[in-house]
């Protein structure tokens, strides 16, 4: 499964690479009992891309009285012979048209017919012997392509990635069925300098005469086979019965280990969390290729990601934990895709929560939601495939993630913990969707969960609340508290569970109650033994909402989601090199939409339209309507640099970014851009979208490297009402749903 989701081999091509091999088989489909196993033998060549392939099949027929068995291979490996289980009265035919034509040319067809007289065998064994050239589509490389032709090949890079979506192997179609599993035991021959990783388990790495010969195998049903080959030094390590590896591009054994050590304590964590590990092993296999691949039992990741110190910490246990979810339970394509919400929910929400940090981090998925997504670009969580831009991220990631945060906080952590166990162990190497999620949890609680998925799976959008009213009397010895509360959106009402804190005098720990609420506009009263000083709606973000305006701090995911920012030029900067930065930039700078805004200079007299605003400069006259908003939060614009949380950094050598809301009446929200030198602009424009939560960010150098960010204070916003000050009052801390423990594992590497 890969880190932006993948199903079946088609799908997989569909959904990274958009490749032209996505095509409907409706009605070419073959049932088939159990998962069909391959045995590969492989003579490859990394260096040409080619390779002579051997793959002996057997299936067992689902529907024995079918009239054929269809298979699909690339059309550019050429068939050398298929013995057919020496049945005389079974033929094997190229089907022109059909796959072929679909694919956009990339498929051939092969379709086995019986005898009409005869059924189908219980078993089906079928030997395939073909060459060619290999398909290698994150390479952007297509057989008949020289090499350096490909448009993304990398200096240096020899290495190569085979999935399902190369059809290197034949596989039988599924049609609208579920996609076929297999499992597989797969030989690779090859130059003794190259290495191959793939699912499962390692049976053999010998080196004769220059030649390696690697063996993989697994009996756990998979999606499709993967085949990763390049110049590796191999590091090994175990824990427990589970083999480790660290394939690497260079010998770094120091690198190797920190990623065994991190594995060992990552497996641990997500052993107590939910089962034992389902693999095997697994590897960090290291990418010439910026990727962030999460496959059954490794893990392919970019050289630059890797070493990067915060990856160990943060992608690395993401893409573990997929091994369980997405991995180890498959998605039904037919259902929405629910594995990445929920490892991003048991990874890194996970590790957020246990620094004390949770409720920051789900406040922040709910500003991107509501900064990037739209009636024209939401849908249902039962729709959702992958990851393709920042609104189906908001939603598949961020919004799934909250629905798993919802389900917990109703059911509680052992319950919550036990659904999810029942859901893997009844589940496992199988395809589950939403609707199998909710029989887990409904039999593990012994609630009716239907109407709680309905709303959060199949509604798009989500409830905005506020605070319409609060206010208590005395009666007799009590105080009675009376509180309205709105649901503000379009749209009709969602019947919520809406968390509410109430502090009162005299005391330091505030009431925690929950209201139904299901009503546009609905009347709680509460009784309470002193009066309350202040109420606050939904103080843990346990909720899933549609932050007012005026709760959210500014931050760049509002003017990245806006759909038409304006851009804003200086006429004057010190360097003309930099002005030139400004330029590319506010060419380049497009966030989500869908056509660039206006592009002005601050010498224009033509009036700013509303909306986002992109300031850009130094010495951009605008700036001057930015200064006290800038002096509220304690940042002060001076001659020699800028200060920032009481450091002052020179304006030399480095990059500044300060999100504001607009000046005035105008609603939207301005970024102010500062440069030091131009590549610094361009490295901006790469990064900045990475860092969308953020309302300050302070880089440093050409790179550059950010040195600095963070959070402008959060308002109360419309959730609160207090009803006198009495200084700053804290919510306890909560208990997270379990620990991130540091792996001090030490074993032997070695090449």
């Amino acid at each position: 499964m890969i880190h932006s989701p993948t199903w079946k081999a088609t799908f997989f091509a569909c959904a990274l690479w958009g490749l032209g091999a996505c095509f409907p088989t409706a009605g070419h489909g073959f049932p088939v009992e159990k998962p069909i196993h391959h045995q590969l033998h492989i003579q490859l060549d990394p260096l040409k891309k080619t390779a002579h392939i051997q793959d002996r099949v057997t299936l067992v027929p689902g529907d024995r009285n079918a009239e054929t068995i269809p298979f699909l291979l690339h059309n550019v490996l050429s068939m050398g012979y298929l013995k057919i289980s020496a049945r005389e009265d079974w033929s094997l035919k190229t089907v022109s048209g059909g796959a072929e034509k679909e694919s956009g040319g990339l498929l051939t067809r092969l379709e086995l017919s019986r005898s009409p007289s005869v059924p189908w065998p219980k078993e089906v064994v079928l030997e395939f012997d073909y060459t060619g050239p290999l398909y290698d589509p994150m390479r952007g490389w297509k057989p008949g392509r020289k090499l350096r032709d490909a448009p993304e090949t990398r200096e240096g890079d020899q290495g190569m990635l085979l999935s399902g979506a190369s059809y290197f192997y034949p596989q039988v179609e599924s049609g609208s069925r579920l996609p076929h599993r297999v499992t597989f035991h797969l030989t690779v021959e090859l130059p003794e300098s190259f290495n191959v990783v793939s699912q499962g388990r390692l049976v053999q790495d010998r080196v004769d005469n220059t030649v390696r010969t690697v063996a993989w195998e697994t009996a756990d049903p998979m999606e499709e086979i993967l085949l990763v080959a390049d110049r590796f030094f191999t590091f090994h390590d175990r824990h427990g019965s589970v083999d480790l590896y660290a394939y690497l591009l260079k010998d770094d054994p120091g690198l190797a280990q920190r990623y065994l050590d991190k594995t060992k304590s990552c497996l641990d964590l997500y052993e107590d969390l939910i089962a034992p590990y389902p693999y095997p092993k697994f590897a960090l296999v290291e990418n010439s290729y910026p990727t962030g691949y999460g496959m059954p039992s490794f893990t392919l990741l970019g050289s630059r990601i890797i070493r990067f110190p915060f990856i160990l910490d943060t992608s690395y246990p993401h893409e573990i934990l997929h091994n369980w979810w997405g991995n180890g339970v498959y998605v039904d394509p037919n259902g929405g895709n629910w594995s990445e919400g929920l490892t991003t929910y048991l990874a890194d929400h996970l590790a957020e929560e246990s620094r004390g940090q949770g409720s920051q981090y789900r406040f922040r998925q709910l500003m991107k939601f509501r900064s990037f997504v739209n009636r024209e670009n939401d849908f249902p969580l039962t729709q959702f495939r992958s990851r393709e831009d920042q609104a189906s991220q908001a939603v598949g990631y961020g919004k799934t993630l909250m629905l798993f945060h919802m389900l917990r906080r109703d059911l509680g952590d052992e319950v919550f913990l036990q659904g999810l166990r029942h859901f893997y162990k009844t589940h496992r190497f199988g395809f589950a969707g939403f609707r199998n999620l909710r029989e887990a949890f409904e039999s593990t609680s012994g609630k009716s969960l239907e109407e709680f998925f309905k709303q959060w799976t199949e509604r798009t959008g989500g409830p905005g609340i506020e605070l319409q009213k609060g206010e208590y009397a005395k009666s007799g010895e009590r105080y009675d508290l009376k509180l309205v509360v709105r649901q503000t959106q379009e749209d009709a009402p969602f019947s919520l569970r809406i968390p509410v804190a109430i502090w009162l005098d005299g005391q330091t720990a505030p009431v925690l109650n929950t209201v139904e609420n299901d009503r546009r506009t609905q009347s709680y009263k509460m009784t309470f033994p002193a009066p309350p000083i202040k109420v606050l709606l939904d103080p843990y973000n346990d909720l899933f909402r549609l932050p007012g305006r005026h709760e959210m701090p500014p931050n760049l995911g509002q003017i990245y989601g806006d759909p038409r920012p304006a851009r804003l030029l200086p006429t004057v900067e010190n360097q003309p090199d930099v002005l030139l930065g400004y330029q590319e930039f506010a060419m380049g700078v497009t966030g989500e939409a869908t056509r660039p805004g206006p592009l002005l200079t601050d010498d224009s007299f033509t009036p700013l339209p509303s909306g986002g605003l992109w300031i850009l400069g130094r010495q951009n006259r605008f700036v001057r309507h930015l200064l006290p908003q800038l002096a509220h939060y304690g940042v002060h614009v001076e001659d020699r640099g800028i200060t920032l949380s009481e450091q002052t950094f020179p304006w030399e050598n480095h990059s500044f970014v300060f999100v504001l809301n607009r000046p005035g009446k105008e609603q939207g929200t301005v970024a102010w851009v500062i440069a030091d030198n131009q590549p610094s602009i361009s490295g901006l424009l790469r990064k900045l979208p990475h860092y969308s939560s953020y309302g300050f960010l302070v880089f440093e150098g050409e790179e550059p490297v950010n040195i600095f960010r963070g959070e402008w204070p959060r308002e109360g916003g419309a959730l609160m009402r207090q009803f006198r000050d009495t200084g700053p009052l804290h919510l306890p801390a909560r208990k997270p749903l379990t620990v991130f423990k540091t792996g001090d594992g030490s074993g032997n590497t070695g090449r």
